[in-house]
C-alpha cells in the first residue's frame, strides 16, 4: 500500500489532507498519539506511508503534492538517525509551498532541533510549563490558521453544479487524476465536483460512504484500463452494481486499450467506451450524461465564481489548478466582490498559487479601498467606516514595508479626513492612530522631528480626551500607544525627562491592560515599552541595573509571545530583545574588563541575527532588511575588525541597505546607507568613503537637518585619515614624511580637512551653539597636527594661537574684581584646642 489514513470517520472525501512525515521508527511510536491530538481539534484526514512503500517513487511524491500540511514529529531518531526520505519530502513541501508543522515528541531536543531546522517553529508536546499557553491551545491555533474549516469548505461545495462519481482501481490512480483534468478541460464541466476515494481504494467498510457519494452524484464515470478486468475487484462487485441500481448515467472512459469482451462479461449493460484522448467524443459523452442538470447557470454571480476559484486553488473536490483559480477569483474581484479582492491581495503578497508580486498585491488593495469607499458613501455606518479605515491603514503599512513608503502618507491623511467628518464611535481612535503613523513617517523617513513631535502630542491629547469621555480598554490602548511613540521620540532627541514621563505612562497603561485582558496586543505593547525604557537607562551607568531588568523582562515576554503566537511580529520582537540584551551586557559598569561578557554578548547578537535573517529570507520587506543590516553591524563591531567574519558582515550590511535604497529611495534609506559606508570603511576603504560623501552631499542638498552636514564633515575627515596613513615614514614608523616628500598626499589631506572645517564654520555661526564651535576648534587642532607632520611648525603655532583667541573672543574667561569678593565668616566655627605651635625653627 502507498498511503493510508486516519480520520474521525471512514469518509475523508474533501476534508483537509495532512501528511505524517516521519522516519519508520517514529511512525510506530508517534502516529497514534499525534493523530489523536489533531483529530480532537480538526475534522481532517491524516495520511501516512503504508508498509513497504517506496517513498521515492514519482507517483508517491506526486500524491504528496495534494497535501495541505506536513506533520513532522521531532525525535532523537529524526535528529540523529537516517532521515533521507524525510528530508526529500520536506524539500518537496517547500517547493510546493506546503506548510510544515514540527512537534517535539521527546524532552531535551529543542536546542538540537533549532540548530538543524532553524527556519521552522516547533510545538512542544512535552512542555511542563503550567504558566504558558498549553500545547493543545497552540496546536488548535496553528491548525485553524492553515487549514480550511468545515464552514468555508461547505460553502465552496455548495457552489458546485453537480458531483461526478469517479470510479477507478487503486493501480490506476495516475490515470484517474488524468481523467479529472480531461473532464474539467471542458469549460461546461468547470463547476462539477468530482468524488473519488482519495489515495486508497476502499474495502467493504466503505460501502456506506460510497453509497452516499453515489446518491448525490449526477453521473458515474468509470476509468477503463486493463486493470479494471484483471480480477473480481471491488468495482465489479460493489460500485458498478450500486450505480446501476441507482440509475446513474454511466460514462466509461478508456484511457488504456482494454479487452471489450472482458468488459462486457464483467460489466453488464455497460455503454460503449469513450476514448479519453478524443476531446470531441469525451465532450459529447459528458454533455449527454449531464442532460437535465443545470450546468454553469451561476456564471454571472461573482460570489459563486469566487467559491469555485477557491476550490481550484485549494483542491476542494477538484484538482488543484492555479491558473483557473486565478482566472475565477480575478473575475469575481473585477466584478466588485471585496472578498475576492482580499484573496488576491493575500495570493500576490505570499506567492500562493501565483508568483509573489508586491505591486499587484497593493494594486488590488487600492481597488478594495475604492470599493469600500463607495460602500461607505452609501451606508455611512460604523461597520463601513471601520472596514474602510482598517483597509487604508493596512495599505499604508504595506507601502511603508515595500518600496514606496512615501505613498503611505496619502492613506493616513485620508483616515484623518474621514475621522474628522464622521460621528462614529471609532473615529477618534482612528484619528489618534493615524496621527501616530504620520508622525512615525515624519520621524523616520523625512527625518523631521519637530513635525513628528507635534503630531504625537496631538495623538496624546486625543487619547486623553477619549479616556475622559469613556474609560474603555480601546481608549486606554490608544493612549498607551501614543505615549509610547512620543516617549520614544523624546528619547531619540535626548530629552530624557520627557521620555521617561511618557514611557512610564505607557508602561502603566499597558501593564493594567495586560492584567485585564492577557491579550497579545497588550503584551506586545508592554514588551516594546520595556525595550525603550531599557534604552533610556542603558547609557546611564547609575541606572544600568534598571536597563538590565527591563531587557530581561522584555526578552521573557517576547519569547513567551513567540511560543504562543509564532508569527513575524513576535519573531521580530524577540530578535529586538536579544539585540538589546547584547547592548546592555556590553555596557555593564560592574565588569573589570570590557569583554567579561564577550561570549554572552556574541550569543545574544547571533540569536538576533539568526531570527532577523529568517524574517528577511521569508519576507524581504524594507524593515526586515534594514533590521538585518543593523544586526550585521553590531555583530561585526562586537567581533572586531580582526575576526574572519567581519568583512562578510560588512558587505552583507551594505548589500542589504543598497537594496533598500534601490527599492525605497527615501531620505531614511539614503541616510542609513551613507552611515553604513562610514562604518564599513575598514573593509571598503576609500571607495566606500567616497560613496558616503556622495550620499551625504545629496542629503545636505535635500534636507535642512544639521546632522547631515555633521555626517558629511565626518566623512571628509575619515577619508583624509585614510591618506594620513600614507604619510608615515617607511624607514621610521614613528615619524612622518615632510611635505616635500609627499606633497600630493598632503594636498589631498588638507583639501578634505578644509571642506570639513568649512562645514563646521557654517554650523558654529550661531553664538549659542557652543558644541559645534567646540567641534570646529577640535578640527583646527587636528589641522595643526597635520601642519606639524608636514614640517610647518610656524603654521601650527599660528593656528594654535588663532584657536585660543577665537575661544576667548566668543566665550571670554570671567575675571572677578577684588571689591566684588565678599567673605561671610559668620557661620565659620574654629576649634583651636588641638593646635600646637612649634616655634623652634623660627
Amino acid at each position: 500500500m502507498a498511503l493510508l489514513f486516519k480520520s474521525r470517520t471512514s469518509d475523508v472525501q474533501g476534508k483537509a489532507r495532512l501528511y505524517f512525515c516521519s522516519t519508520p521508527e517514529d511512525l510506530t511510536f508517534y502516529l497514534e498519539p499525534l493523530c489523536e491530538d489533531i483529530l480532537q481539534i480538526q475534522n481532517c484526514g491524516i495520511w501516512y506511508p503504508g508498509p513497504d512503500t517506496d517513498r521515492s517513487s514519482p507517483d508517491y511524491l506526486q500524491d504528496l503534492t495534494d497535501m495541505q500540511l506536513f506533520l513532522l514529529p521531532i525525535s532523537s531518531q529524526l535528529l540523529y538517525g537516517d532521515n533521507g526520505p524525510v528530508q526529500r519530502e520536506l524539500a518537496l513541501a517547500k517547493e510546493h509551498h506546503i506548510p510544515i508543522l514540527p512537534v517535539l515528541m521527546e524532552d531535551g531536543l529543542a536546542d538540537d532541533f533549532n540548530q538543524q531546522y532553524e527556519h521552522l517553529q516547533a510545538l512542544d508536546r512535552c512542555s511542563h510549563d503550567d504558566t504558558a499557553i498549553s500545547y493543545q491551545e497552540k496546536l488548535k491555533t496553528t491548525l485553524s490558521s492553515i487549514l480550511i474549516g468545515d464552514e468555508l469548505a461547505a460553502k465552496v461545495r455548495a457552489a458546485f453544479d453537480a458531483y461526478v462519481f469517479l470510479s477507478y482501481r487503486k493501480k490506476d490512480r495516475r490515470h484517474a487524476k488524468e481523467l479529472m483534468q480531461l473532464i474539467h478541460k471542458n469549460e461546461f464541466c468547470r463547476d462539477l465536483a468530482i468524488w473519488y476515494d482519495e489515495f486508497l481504494a476502499p474495502g467493504e467498510n466503505f460501502n456506506h460512504a460510497i453509497e452516499s457519494a453515489l446518491q448525490k452524484s449526477g453521473m458515474f464515470v468509470l476509468t477503463v484500463t486493463p486493470n479494471l478486468v484483471d480480477d473480481n475487484n471491488y468495482i465489479i462487485r460493489q460500485e458498478y452494481p450500486m450505480a446501476m441500481a441507482k440509475h446513474k448515467p454511466i460514462v466509461p472512459v478508456e484511457l488504456v486499450a482494454t479487452d471489450k469482451t472482458l468488459l462486457s462479461q464483467y460489466f453488464q449493460d455497460l455503454p460503449p467506451c469513450t476514448d479519453a484522448h478524443d476531446e470531441m467524443q469525451l465532450s459529447s459523452a459528458l454533455m449527454h450524461a449531464l442532460e437535465g442538470i443545470a450546468v454553469r447557470e451561476n456564471d454571472s454571480d461573482p460570489q459563486h465564481n469566487f467559491f469555485i476559484g477557491l476550490a481550484y486553488l485549494s483542491g476542494i473536490d477538484v484538482e488543484v489548478d492555479h491558473a483557473r483559480a486565478l482566472q475565477l477569483i480575478t473575475g469575481a474581484a473585477e466584478a466588485g466582490l471585496v472578498e475576492a479582492m482580499d484573496q488576491l491581495v493575500r495570493m500576490y503578497r505570499t506567492g500562493t498559487g501565483v508568483p509573489r508580486d508586491a505591486e499587484l498585491s497593493l494594486s488590488w488593495l487600492e481597488r478594495k479601498i475604492t470599493a469600500l469607499e463607495l460602500r461607505h458613501e452609501t451606508e455611512q455606518s460604523d461597520d463601513s467606516f471601520d472596514a474602510l479605515t482598517d483597509t487604508l491603514s493596512n495599505c499604508g503599512y504595506n507601502y511603508q514595508e515595500t518600496h514606496a513608503p512615501w505613498r503611505c502618507k496619502e492613506k493616513y491623511n485620508r483616515i484623518l479626513a474621514l475621522s474628522a467628518q464622521g460621528n462614529f464611535s471609532s473615529a477618534k481612535h482612528c484619528q489618534a492612530t493615524a496621527l501616530c503613523s504620520l508622525a512615525a513617517y515624519a520621524q523616520h523617513y523625512d527625518v523631521d522631528r519637530s513635525t513628528a513631535k507635534e503630531l504625537y502630542r496631538q495623538s496624546v491629547d486625543i487619547g486623553q480626551k477619549l479616556i475622559s469621555l469613556k474609560n474603555t480598554v480601546k481608549s486606554r490602548r490608544t493612549l498607551a500607544y501614543s505615549h509610547l511613540m512620543l516617549g520614544t521620540l523624546h528619547r531619540v532627541i535626548g530629552e530624557t525627562s520627557e521620555a521617561l514621563f511618557h514611557l512610564s505612562q505607557s508602561e502603566t497603561l499597558y501593564s493594567q491592560l495586560y492584567g485585564e485582558t492577557r491579550g497579545s496586543d497588550d503584551k506586545q505593547g508592554l514588551t516594546i515599552t520595556w525595550d525603550y525604557l531599557c534604552l533610556l537607562y542603558l547609557y546611564q551607568p547609575d541606572h544600568w541595573n534598571k536597563a538590565m531588568d527591563y531587557a530581561q523582562k522584555s526578552l521573557q515576554f517576547s519569547q513567551q509571545e513567540l511560543d504562543e503566537n509564532p508569527n513575524d511580529i513576535a519573531r521580530s520582537n524577540l530578535a529586538t530583545s536579544y539585540f538589546r540584551l547584547g547592548q546592555v551586557l556590553q555596557k555593564d559598569p560592574n565588569t573589570r574588563r570590557l569583554w567579561d561578557h564577550f561570549d554572552q554578548v556574541i550569543q545574544a547578537y547571533e540569536t538576533a541575527y539568526d531570527l532577523t535573517r529568517e524574517l528577511a529570507d521569508k519576507n524581504p520587506t524594507i524593515r526586515h532588511r534594514r533590521d538585518l543590516s543593523m544586526c550585521c553591524r553590531v555583530l561585526a563591531k562586537a567581533l572586531s575588525e580582526r575576526h574572519q567574519r567581519y568583512p562578510s558582515l560588512c558587505q552583507e550590511a551594505i548589500d542589504l541597505l543598497e537594496s533598500c535604497f534601490r527599492d525605497s529611495p527615501t531620505i531614511r534609506s539614503k541616510k542609513d546607507l551613507a552611515s553604513a559606508y562610514q562604518w564599513t570603511r575598514y573593509v571598503l576603504e576609500e571607495k566606500g568613503l567616497l560613496r558616503s560623501i556622495q550620499l551625504h552631499e545629496e542629503l545636505v542638498q535635500e534636507g535642512a537637518d544639521p546632522s547631515f552636514q555633521r555626517a558629511l564633515a565626518t566623512s571628509y575627515e575619515l577619508l583624509a585619515d585614510r591618506y594620513r596613513i600614507q604619510t608615515n615614514d617607511p624607514d621610521d614608523p614613528w615619524s612622518s614624511l615632510p611635505y616635500e616628500k609627499a606633497s600630493q598626499i598632503y594636498d589631498t589631506i588638507l583639501s578634505y580637512y578644509q571642506k570639513s572645517i568649512d562645514i563646521w564654520k557654517a554650523l558654529s555661526e550661531d553664538p549659542d551653539n557652543k558644541e559645534d564651535f567646540a567641534s570646529l576648534m577640535t578640527r583646527y587642532k587636528i589641522l595643526g597636527n597635520i601642519y606639524h607632520q608636514a614640517g610647518w611648525s610656524d603654521k601650527a603655532e599660528a593656528l594654535r594661537q588663532l584657536c585660543e583667541d577665537a575661544w576667548e573672543a566668543r566665550y571670554p574667561t570671567p575675571k572677578a574684581k577684588a571689591e566684588d569678593v565678599k567673605l561671610d565668616l559668620s557661620d565659620l566655627e574654629l576649634d583651636l584646642s588641638d593646635i600646637k605651635l612649634d616655634l623652634s625653627d623660627l
